[in-house]
């Protein structure tokens, strides 16, 4: 008998009353199936959970599939709920195994997998642990448990596993949830979504356990290009977030995005990006000035020195003052806003 698993996405909860669409359960679905092989393939399904909803509600929507296996990923933003969520999943059936992943999972893992109702953490890229976790449970494969990198777990001899968040699988065999259909936006209601474009982060602020400890790929702007023609013939998606540490990282990729939003974006569909101070330039800021609704979001630690001392970042008065400055000048409307982290 195959087992069936839910892969939840808790979305971030938007003020502009939008469907948040988070592409990390289809790609782990998406990996998971395409990998297994012809062995009981697993049932799984990707839970794209409504919000607002209450914790109970939410519980039952996840138990009514009757899986056997409930994977989680976490952000700052969710992982309360996920914890309380997962208390009632294992309330009313002691015998799910509960995974929790995502970018937040090794904040309180300690203290959650002693608790008890957290089965399994899974550190950095999850995709091939995913994969390896589970067929050991069902398979029996003769892979251990400690051989997977960045699998933690818990018994009566106490925490087991390594915080090694290393992947060794190229970008090229991540499945594109776009691409291959997995995700589908059918449903009255409009959405929000996401594209990957690259993975990790340079930085290495001491305020973010991300940061500088996954390491930073990204992926081939052929297939962002594509993702984004199966996006925008969904007259149904309102808001775009193309996911990169950096857009203007590499600058040949960031004009041929540009260049693309330019020539496909709509005035009715917004675009959000980030990227860094150091990486911004006039060119790059004339071509973003000419998409619709597209902003660049400039993260700001903060213009103390010693501050940014503290959280292992660079002074920027000076990158500000002789570079950001005189392209705001120039140009007073560059669709630039600053997050202040």
């Amino acid at each position: 008998m195959p087992f069936s698993m839910v892969l939840a996405s808790f979305p971030l909860a938007r003020h502009d009353g939008l469907n948040e669409v988070s592409c990390a359960p289809y790609v782990l679905s998406s990996y998971v199936t395409e990998n297994w092989g012809n062995n009981n393939p697993p049932i799984i399904l990707a839970l794209d959970i409504p919000h607002p909803i209450e914790d109970n509600e939410c519980a039952d929507l996840i138990l009514q599939e009757n899986p056997n296996v409930v994977g989680f990923s976490t952000y700052v933003w969710n992982y309360k709920k996920v914890e309380r969520v997962i208390n009632l999943v294992k309330k009313y059936s002691r015998d799910t195994i509960c995974i929790v992943g995502g970018p937040h999972a090794e904040v309180n893992c300690d203290e959650q997998l002693v608790k008890g109702n957290i089965d399994f953490f899974i550190l950095g890229e999850g995709e091939q642990k995913l994969l390896d976790l589970l067929k050991i449970i069902f398979l029996k494969s003769n892979k251990k448990l400690k051989e997977i990198p960045g699998l933690l777990w818990y018994d009566d001899d106490g925490i087991h596993g390594n915080r090694n968040k290393s992947t060794s699988i190229p970008l090229s065999k991540i499945p594109s949830p776009w691409l291959n259909g997995e995700i589908e936006l059918n449903k009255k209601m409009e959405y929000a979504v996401s594209v990957e474009i690259s993975r990790g982060c340079p930085f290495k602020c001491t305020y973010c356990n991300w940061g500088g400890k996954v390491r930073t790929r990204i992926f081939d702007t052929k297939k962002v290009i594509n993702e984004l023609d199966v996006i925008l013939q969904n007259r149904n998606v309102r808001s775009i977030f193309l996911n990169h540490f950096d857009l203007f990282a590499q600058q040949a990729s960031a004009e041929i995005i540009l260049d693309y939003l330019y020539e496909n974006i709509t005035s009715n569909v917004d675009i959000y990006a980030c990227a860094s101070l150091r990486k911004i330039s006039k060119g790059l800021i004339e071509k973003s000035r000419r998409i619709p609704n597209f902003t660049v979001g400039i993260g700001i630690q903060s213009t103390d020195d010693d501050v940014l001392k503290l959280v292992k970042r660079r002074p920027i008065k000076e990158t500000l003052s002789n570079k950001l400055l005189p392209i705001i000048n120039e140009f007073p409307d560059a669709p630039l806003a600053y997050d202040i982290i």
